[in-house]
């Protein structure tokens, strides 16, 4: 799961992902950790708010979107 990698590079915190998320600092490390299952309804969430494909979210995929356009990022 790439959720760190992603927040991390966007400046934000745990804390203030777990705000937009409505969720507690502790869940949002413990995805990160990979001791807890994300929902796939959370899952989209933070694919939305990252603009980022789920697949490339969970490390299935090596794509990002950028403006609209699907570029390779590895």
């Amino acid at each position: 799961m790439r959720i760190e990698e992603i927040r991390k590079n966007k400046g934000l915190k745990q804390k203030d992902l777990a705000n937009i998320l409505n969720l507690s600092r502790s869940t949002i490390s413990s995805y990160e950790k990979g001791s807890r299952m994300v929902s796939i309804d959370t899952l989209v969430k933070i694919s939305i708010i990252f603009n980022v494909d789920i697949n490339y979210l969970i490390g299935t995929e090596c794509i990002s979107k950028r403006n609209g356009m699907i570029v390779n990022i590895s």
